[in-house]
C-alpha cells in the first residue's frame, strides 16, 4: 500500500491548493457524485504519479495500465457520473468545460508533488492494491486526497 509519507505528501500538496469548501458546504453534491469525485481523484493521482515515475520505476505505468484495463468499465461509469454532475449543474457546454477544468486542475495539483524513487516503488503496490480492492475502498482512499467543489 502507498506509504503514509507519500499519501500525506500528496494530500498536503493537494490540500494546499484546494479551496476550503467542504463537501458538506456543497449541498448540490449527492453521495454518489461525491464518491465518483473521490474515485476520479484517486485514479488521477495514480495516473499522474505513474507518469512521473515511469522512468525511475517502469512498473508503475505498467501497473496503472493493468488497473485501467481491469476496472475500465467501472472507471468510465464514475467519470460519466462526474461529467453528468457538472452538466446537470451548468448545462451541457458549460458543464463539459467545468468537468474538463476540474480534471486539469486536479491533475496539475497532483503533478506539483514530486515523488522520489521510494514513492514510486510504493505506488506499484498501491496500484496493485487498487486493482484488487473494493470500489468503496477506492472511494475512501480518494476521499483522503480531495473534496469535490473545485
Amino acid at each position: 500500500m502507498f506509504s503514509r509519507q507519500t499519501i500525506s505528501g500528496l494530500a498536503l500538496a493537494t490540500a494546499l491548493a484546494m479551496p476550503a469548501a467542504s463537501i458538506a458546504q456543497s449541498a448540490c453534491w449527492s453521495p454518489e457524485n461525491v464518491s465518483a469525485a473521490h474515485i476520479h481523484a484517486y485514479k488521477t493521482m495514480m495516473l499522474v504519479t505513474a507518469l512521473q515515475c515511469r522512468s525511475r520505476v517502469p512498473e508503475t505505468l505498467e501497473g496503472y495500465n493493468a488497473f485501467v484495463r481491469a476496472r475500465g468499465v467501472w472507471l468510465g461509469e464514475q467519470e460519466a457520473r462526474l461529467r453528468a454532475h457538472h452538466t446537470h449543474e451548468r448545462g451541457v457546454t458549460a458543464g463539459l468545460i467545468a468537468a474538463s477544468s476540474y480534471e486539469t486542475t486536479l491533475g496539475n495539483r497532483f503533478a506539483a508533488y514530486d515523488p522520489d524513487w521510494r514513492d514510486c516503488r510504493a505506488m506499484v503496490d498501491e496500484i496493485a492494491y487498487a486493482a484488487s480492492t473494493s470500489p468503496e475502498e477506492i472511494a475512501r482512499m480518494g476521499s483522503v486526497l480531495v473534496s469535490p467543489g473545485v
